[in-house]
């Protein structure tokens, strides 16, 4: 019997290598280099703390596996390099690299860009005036050098204004804090060290000055973006140890699990095709068992389920803030959250609610909080637990409510959907959906003729070895 086990392992093993081959033959025979259509900064002037975004359209045969930035900044024309692997969708690419808050306030110009595909096929973009420079590395001396279209400076802004940074990681800084003139504005970062003692509380106490409490360098992950803002005169309860790590993650109402998968979009069929691909897969996402209901009360033949799922999510979608259980605070804190920036997530709706979570009970703390200049959402708390923030006025208690579905009908035609393996990672791009579109690739059906051609040679195999063992057997 083990016999048997193992020679199926190893026909199961064939099988996988030879399912793998169109890609594997496609990459091997492409030799034409990855051909750059269009490029643009998402936005040409950002406020920190950001991310640095070009969005690109590519043309290639086997997608874009990697990229490389050549970038300048300032009136000296630094020069920095950023590389990466590409988030590629409908032949686009989008290339992000975070911009921390305290960055200097500067301009940024992209010098080249090379782009590498799967078949290892490299091209190089640059400007007319750097291609001598370019041309002189090795790495390029024996490529044809492309023009890189003008794209302009990127301008940073920083509107944080403080007039000292202190890390909490320091023995000393609570001594440096004493000396500290009122009407002063002092960082502290707690990169290496969140837990601050009372004795800070006791130094500024009753004096107008303002601390910012942040991980400056981003150490911790799910912290990007927060700020703890507290000034002296606000310290009204005994002082205590206040332990200021926070997390921070995208929630949903309606889902009591995690989100263990995405939904995949064919754009090559029907609406009645692409609806029912839909109702397939959520119908097998127990994590999505209250949106396949929802979707049940609509009609597949004309009601778009794609964007219904979408809205309805995001309509449903709100932050999740963690903090440790400090209790009662030494004095009033205004949280300050930069949400495009810590989770790549922007609420659409312009007013915004935050809660504290008192067990199953949802209290409201602040309701229409508009978003500052910065960007940034802020509310008020004087205790630390959990708190949320909504696009949606909650009710104190949320049961757990099911739309009315109608029964679902068998559909009449499958769709066959073939995704393209274009080695897609996808990124935290504010998609709490996790949709991503599916393209058949119908343009090379030699790789598919082949591809079928090794499954049936394979399953053939699998079935004659079968078959002897089983007349060995008997």
């Amino acid at each position: 019997m083990r016999k048997v086990s193992n020679i199926l392992l190893s026909l199961t093993i064939v099988l996988s290598i030879f399912m793998a081959l169109p890609t594997t033959l496609k990459a091997a025979t492409d030799t034409t280099p990855p051909v750059l259509e269009s490029l643009a900064w998402s936005k040409n002037n950002i406020i920190l703390p950001y991310f640095l975004e070009i969005k690109g359209k590519i043309k290639d045969d086997s997608s874009l596996l990697s990229y490389k930035l050549y970038l300048t900044q300032g009136e000296n024309e630094d020069e920095f390099v950023f590389q990466g692997n590409s988030y590629w969708k409908d032949d686009s690419f989008t290339s992000n690299m975070p911009l921390k808050r305290y960055g200097t306030p500067t301009t940024i110009s992209l010098q080249a860009i090379e782009l590498v595909d799967k078949a290892n096929n490299v091209a190089l973009y640059c400007s007319e005036t750097s291609k001598s420079k370019y041309q002189a590395m090795p790495t390029y001396a024996n490529l044809t050098l492309q023009t890189l279209p003008d794209i302009g400076k990127l301008t940073l802004i920083n509107p944080q204004k403080y007039d000292k940074m202190l890390s909490s990681k320091d023995t000393d800084y609570i001594q440096k804090l004493s000396l500290i003139n009122e009407g002063s504005t002092v960082v502290i970062d707690i990169a290496d060290n969140t837990l601050i003692k009372k004795e800070l509380f006791e130094t500024i106490k009753g004096k107008n000055i303002q601390l910012i409490f942040e991980d400056v360098s981003n150490a911790v992950h799910n912290t990007n973006g927060i700020q703890w803002v507290m000034n002296g005169k606000d310290i009204n309860e005994p002082s205590k140890d206040v332990d200021m790590k926070t997390s921070i993650k995208l929630e949903n109402l309606k889902r009591t699990e995690p989100v263990l998968a995405g939904i995949a979009i064919p754009t090559q069929a029907t609406l009645l095709e692409r609806n029912e691909f839909m109702l397939e897969q959520l119908k097998v996402q127990t994590f999505n068992s209250w949106y396949y209901q929802y979707l049940l009360g609509f009609d597949k033949t004309k009601d778009d389920f794609f964007k219904l799922y979408d809205n309805e999510v995001h309509k449903n979608d709100y932050l999740d803030i963690k903090f440790e259980d400090n209790g009662t605070l030494p004095g009033k804190v205004k949280v300050r959250i930069r949400l495009d920036y810590a989770l790549r997530f922007i609420i659409l709706n312009d007013n915004v609610y935050a809660y504290y979570k008192n067990g199953d009970v949802n209290d409201l703390v602040k309701d229409h909080i508009k978003m500052q200049e910065d960007g940034s959402y802020e509310f008020i708390i004087t205790h630390n637990s959990n708190y949320i923030l909504t696009t949606e006025k909650l009710h104190k208690d949320i049961p757990e409510t099911k739309p009315e579905a109608k029964p679902e009908t068998k559909p009449e035609v499958k769709p066959e959907v073939k995704p393209n393996d274009t080695g897609d990672k996808k990124t935290n791009t504010g998609d709490n959906t996790g949709n991503h579109e599916i393209t058949p690739n119908t343009a090379d059906t030699s790789y598919n003729i082949i591809f079928a051609f090794m499954s049936v040679f394979s399953l053939g195999v699998l079935l004659f070895v079968v078959n002897r063992v089983h007349k060995t057997n008997k």
